[in-house]
């Protein structure tokens, strides 16, 4: 059967039958012919190949997807990354602040045990000197003490002298008393003693 749009044919092995339509250009003339069976097979390569083609979109905007999540993922952990790095900077700018007051309160600490040990030996000084102040005084307070001996020494010999003085003297008194006591027994014998000793002269 032929028509202006196309034809059908009949195989003669199975009685079936195709249809095939024309392919005209601008002034009407036939260009190619396509075969019905070979047009649906095509229309279905076509939708398949479509679908196929919307899955792998699909797939790419999933993948695109997933790769956007991932790259926001990588920001999120790169940013968590800088504000860790910021705060290992400020930490080892604490730590450095830290090292440098320590060393400062350790210069200090060491000024002050330099003038603890100067003040230690200023004061050895001073203990030193006051030993030998009171060492000093020990020998003044010695020399004292043998000057006090010595004085009381002389006392005792001059209370001495004056025992042995006052014991001649008491000789002498009881010497006078015994003369006067015999002059006064025998008065003729003292006078005539005296005679004696005047006529010797």
């Amino acid at each position: 059967m032929l028509t202006g749009q196309g034809r059908t044919t009949i195989s003669p092995a199975d009685n079936s039958s195709n249809e095939e339509f024309f392919v005209k250009d601008h002034l009407g003339n036939i260009r190619s012919i396509i075969d019905a069976k070979e047009y649906n097979l095509r229309k279905l390569n076509l939708v398949k190949w479509k679908l196929k083609l919307s899955l792998r979109k699909h797939y790419l905007v999933k993948w695109k997807l997933k790769l956007s999540l991932r790259k926001h993922y990588l920001v999120k952990w790169k940013s968590k990354l800088s504000l860790r790095k910021h705060y290992l900077v400020k930490w080892k700018l604490k730590l450095s602040l830290w090292k440098h007051y320590l060393v400062k309160w350790k210069l200090k600490l060491s000024l002050r045990k330099h003038y603890l040990v100067k003040w230690k030996l200023k004061l050895s000084l001073r203990k030193h000197y006051l030993v030998k102040w009171k060492l000093k005084l020990g020998l003044r307070k010695h020399y004292l003490v043998k000057w006090k001996l010595k004085l009381s020494l002389r006392k005792v010999y001059l209370v001495r002298r004056k025992l042995h003085f006052s014991l001649w003297k008491v000789h002498l008194v009881r010497w006078k008393f015994y003369l006067v006591k015999r002059t006064l027994s025998n008065p003729i014998k003292t006078q005539l003693k005296c005679i004696d000793i005047r006529q010797t002269q």
